[in-house]
């Protein structure tokens, strides 16, 4: 079978790199990745639902529904909260940071959900590597996201 692909002149430069270093040939790489993206697009589309979250600020405002489909990785459950590791094991997780609980939408990005009396909150991140740039989540909790979303090496602890 036979297939083109059409390559964009910015990404000339790429393309050509890669055909320099891809030992097999470009087809089987191509092949590869494409297999790795059908893998992560099955995950995620697994266990997908319509989730509603309501934000508000205490400023008199009227709060907001915010809907989209995704899936809960990690749920605050008050001062002990739940990730759902490999395996299907539940690990329990003490967390002493903010109500924090966290989602995947259908489209791959990161949602990170904060609920206090004072507010409720949504702040969407690209993907995974973006949200474990920022220094909002105990460093147990990014773990047990990134086996969620099969990240194993995403967390580096210096010990």
């Amino acid at each position: 079978m036979n297939k083109t692909l059409y390559v964009r002149k910015s990404d000339t430069t790429i393309w050509e790199e890669a055909e320099k270093r891809a030992r097999e040939g470009i087809s089987p790489l191509v092949t590869s990745l494409l297999a790795e993206w059908v893998r992560q697009r099955k995950v995620r589309e697994d266990g997908m639902e319509r989730i509603e979250v309501e934000t508000f600020n205490n400023d008199g405002g009227k709060p907001v529904i915010n809907v989209f489909v995704g899936r809960w990785i990690y749920r605050d459950m008050g001062p002990y909260s739940v990730a759902e590791t490999k395996g299907g094991r539940i690990s329990w997780i003490y967390r002493d940071m903010g109500p924090y609980s966290v989602a995947e939408t259908k489209g791959g990005r990161i949602i990170v959900w904060c609920k206090t009396e004072e507010c409720s909150t949504l702040t969407v991140y690209e993907d995974f590597e973006d949200l474990s740039k920022e220094d909002i989540l105990a460093p147990n909790i990014i773990a047990a996201i990134a086996g969620k979303l099969r990240y194993p090496d995403a967390v580096e602890l210096d010990i």
